[in-house]
């Protein structure tokens, strides 16, 4: 259960509530007021013991019960009206005095300015000067019914108007100035609660718009992120829709568009809050005034989201009017803006973090799932080479020597599979560890991969095998990387295609670049495993038998290409084949170094 003392807490995030504690805290004024008079009472002379006894008693019992409940039930005062009559019945009750004991007459002086300075806090100023004008008319018709001689001197009535006037001028400023600041704070706690209370990425994006929007009641709100060197439009509150992670390209492309020579850049250039009061008028930022006319907005701020020492992004607010943004606004949206920067970095660190997570569990799957792989892809052909071995010692005499051949052959060929999956294993891990580096030279691209295909006749005998490579190209690579590079897309195409299909390997000269493509006929490649089939232990979900690989040989090819100035693209459709095309740097005859693109292109 809260504390009392936390029950009766000022909630800062509802307005009203501030207000209705402000008008508590003015009526509760007049308890000590009335507590005051109802001592002070006792040391004016002039009265006699049984009238300074019936005054007390009167603050006592009933001007103080009446206090309290006033203060108590300020809810219910909401209205200037009931302030006025609040405070009329306060001068009410000091001019009763005054004309029945003219002796206090003095002391009303005093509580004509206390009730001043109560109303000038809960009504402003005109409220306050109202209130002057009552008290002055009330001391005035007092001081008509007093006795000649002890009238107030001229320069009493003079300077007790001027003296009210300054109560009202100077407690409705304070007051107002406290009420402003109270509204300020609650509107910014109840937008960083908001935000504060957000865990999910897309959620605490679209908190931190809804929250800008509410609080400076802006047309809309628009999030911009850093990636990069680049604004991106991350989320947006306004136009009937609210974007996360999930804008559409169309948006994102346009917001960094615009933050290239807009406010956003300035603002996130300089660090500091740009304000255009006009888009017509501002020269800074002229030329989108046509772009805030067509999505009817006329003026923004745009402020920087700090973190540290660097920023996330801005946060932009949008308004239809001219100087839709006050310097309240601004302000607020400055101490949100830190804020919000700092639940927009946890939320970002948080999904790194959940992202990390994610990769981590799927690289252990694709470690758990590998390592059952090559088990299973390593058995096979050492069991094979096993029973036959069995079977020709066992029965050698039985075969004719067709037969005995025959057997051997295909031992010899699970043989040399094993041999290239052990050797596959051993590249990648030296891959894997960077423990690989290339000695690029010249070399003549079409006796290099005619001698490739060479060494995997074995390999590639069950299929048609057409090469086409043109002639006197001479790349710049390490000759191993080469092999590695074709020799790990040839044997996929041919795990992958069925025998006798064709497979065809090319080359040829293209926008100054060597272009090599493997291409085959086989099962293909779904476009949503493209991005990651280059990844280590990634393979296709493929579930026919012997064609499965160790899910590395393409992990090994990305790495060989990178480290070799080059690139490789994939185009295929499921059944219909793929085709990997291979980028590499051409050589200058006269110098024998790489040519540049650019150049070779020009």
């Amino acid at each position: 259960m809260p504390s009392d003392r936390v029950k009766g807490a000022l909630d800062l995030t509802d307005p009203d509530l501030v207000d209705i504690q402000l008008m508590r805290g003015a009526y509760a004024v007049r308890l000590p007021f009335g507590a005051i008079l109802a001592v002070a009472v006792f040391a004016f002379p002039g009265l006699m013991m049984r009238e300074k006894v019936v005054i007390s008693a009167l603050f006592l019992f009933i001007y103080i019960p009446q206090a309290l409940a006033v203060s108590t039930n300020a809810d219910r005062l909401r209205s200037s009206a009931a302030h006025f009559a609040v405070a009329l019945t306060d001068l009410l009750t000091m001019f009763t005095f005054a004309v029945v004991v003219p002796d206090t007459r003095v002391m009303s002086l005093f509580g004509y300015q206390a009730i001043v300075g109560i109303q000038s806090s809960l009504s402003g100023l005109m409220g306050g000067l109202a209130t002057t004008a009552c008290a002055v008319g009330l001391m005035l018709a007092a001081e008509l019914r007093a006795p000649v001689a002890d009238r107030l001197s001229p320069y009493t009535l003079v300077v007790f108007p001027l003296v009210m006037i300054v109560i009202s001028v100077g407690s409705a400023a304070t007051t107002t100035e406290r009420r402003r600041a109270a509204r300020f704070l609650a509107r910014l706690t109840r937008a960083v609660r908001a935000v504060a209370t957000s865990a999910e990425p897309a959620e605490t994006l679209c908190v931190v718009t809804t929250g800008a929007k509410e609080a400076v009641d802006a047309s809309f709100v628009a999030l911009l992120l850093r990636e990069g060197d680049r604004l991106v439009l991350a989320a947006i509150d306004g136009f009937g829709t609210r974007v996360g992670y999930d804008a559409s390209e169309r948006q994102r492309r346009e917001a960094v568009a615009n933050a290239d020579a807009g406010p956003s850049a300035v603002a996130m250039a300089t660090g500091q809050p740009v304000v255009v009061d006009d888009f017509d008028t501002d020269e800074r930022f002229s030329q989108w005034a046509e772009t805030a006319k067509t999505h009817g907005f006329r003026s923004m701020v745009s402020i920087p989201l700090p973190v540290e020492d660097h920023r996330v992004g801005v946060l932009n607010a949008y308004f239809a009017q001219q100087r839709g943004a006050t310097d309240d606004d601004v302000s607020l949206l400055v101490a949100y803006a830190e804020q919000a920067a700092l639940a927009i970095a946890r939320t970002q660190a948080y999904e790194h973090e959940r992202q990390a997570v994610v990769r981590l569990e799927e690289a252990d799957a694709l470690k758990s799932e590998f390592i059952a792989t090559v088990s299973h892809e390593l058995r096979t052909p050492l069991h094979i080479v096993e029973g036959f071995l069995e079977t020709v010692l066992a029965r050698w005499d039985d075969f004719p020597d067709s037969e005995r051949r025959q057997l051997l052959d295909r031992v010899a060929h699970n043989a040399r599979e094993l041999d290239r999956l052990i050797a596959q294993l051993l590249d990648f891990s030296r891959v894997d560890a960077n423990r690989v580096s290339v000695s690029p030279r010249p070399c003549d691209l079409a006796s290099e991969v005619g001698e490739i295909v060479g060494r995997l006749a074995a390999v590639l005998s069950h299929h048609e095998v057409v090469v086409d490579v043109a002639q006197a190209v001479s790349v710049f690579v390490d000759p191993a990387a080469l092999e590695h590079i074709v020799g790990n897309l040839l044997t996929n195409a041919a795990k992958f295609s069925d025998r006798g299909s064709r497979i065809e390997i090319s080359g040829e000269v293209h926008d100054g670049e060597a272009l090599v493509r493997v291409r085959d006929h086989g099962i293909g490649v779904a476009p949503e495993d493209q991005d990651r089939i280059f990844e280590p232990f990634v393979q296709g979900p493929f579930q026919i038998p012997g064609r499965r690989g160790t899910g590395v040989g393409l992990a090994i090819v990305s790495r060989y290409i990178e480290l070799s100035d080059g690139r490789i693209e994939v185009s295929s459709l499921p059944g219909e084949g793929a085709c990997f095309v291979v980028a590499l740097p051409l050589v200058a005859r006269d110098r024998g170094r790489p040519v540049p693109a650019s150049l070779a292109s020009a």
